[in-house]
């Protein structure tokens, strides 16, 4: 299986190639090349490229991938729609299977964690709010325990520790550049890093495709979880 992985929802985009044998797992595979890169300009113009020049070193064609994977978001709103939007055009125009996985589960996912961890990735959503998901993690797998949500750092903070149990708070793995607003204890385990590993992200796409992930590219959407700051000044966050 040839798999083409994408992120352009955080700051740094993201484009890795991966490549495992038949009947094998996705975890088994071949690294055939990834970039990881911040554009001032924005990731618009570069990701084509980087994907473009990716694919070429490993002298695949477009038309030769068979999975491309790609992040939903939340995260920058136009961060988003550039390598979603390229992975479906990939999609509709090769005939290549596209799977969408949400940032924040891209971003647990790529931790190394034992059976049992909780993690929480939470973004910096501006506007004094964060983007933030809870996960545990199940053997290989993720279970979503809340979220994905837009909130404000104290109210998403109150619902975490609703649902994880007071003795295993400490060991909370709080992901992402959302995690300095909160208001966390001294012994949290924090790693403010807001990054996805495009990797990780085409084994685990694969591993969603595997277990039943069948998106459609004519329905798959952005994970926005809120509207834009524009329209909400002129229709209210409503």
């Amino acid at each position: 299986m040839k798999i083409l992985a994408m992120d352009s929802s955080t700051p740094s985009a993201s484009v890795a190639l991966w490549e495992t044998t038949d009947g094998a797992s996705p975890d088994q595979g071949t690294d055939r090349g990834s970039r990881r890169f911040a554009s001032p300009a924005g990731h618009a113009g570069r990701l084509p490229e980087e994907a473009a020049r990716l694919l070429e070193e490993a002298g695949w064609r477009a038309s030769s991938l068979d999975l491309v994977v790609a992040t939903l978001g939340p995260g920058s709103f136009t961060g988003v729609r550039i390598a979603l939007g390229l992975a479906k055009g990939m999609a509709l125009g090769c005939g290549v299977a596209v799977q969408g996985v949400s940032t924040l589960e891209a971003m647990a996912a790529g931790w190394e964690a034992p059976d049992g961890a909780w993690l929480a990735p939470t973004l910096d959503a501006r506007r004094q709010e964060v983007y933030a998901a809870l996960y545990r993690r199940e053997g290989e797998g993720l279970r979503l325990l809340d979220g994905p949500v837009c909130a404000h750092p104290e109210e998403w903070l109150a619902r975490v520790r609703a649902i994880v149990p007071a003795a295993e708070q400490a060991q909370i793995l709080w992901l992402g550049d959302g995690v300095p607003r909160m208001a966390l204890p001294p012994e949290a385990r924090i790693h403010p890093e807001t990054t996805v590993d495009p990797l990780h992200l085409a084994r685990w796409g694969a591993k969603m495709r595997l277990h039943g992930g069948n998106d459609d590219p004519l329905l798959l959407e952005p994970l926005y979880l809120r509207r834009p700051e524009a329209e909400e000044k002129k229709f209210g966050k409503g």
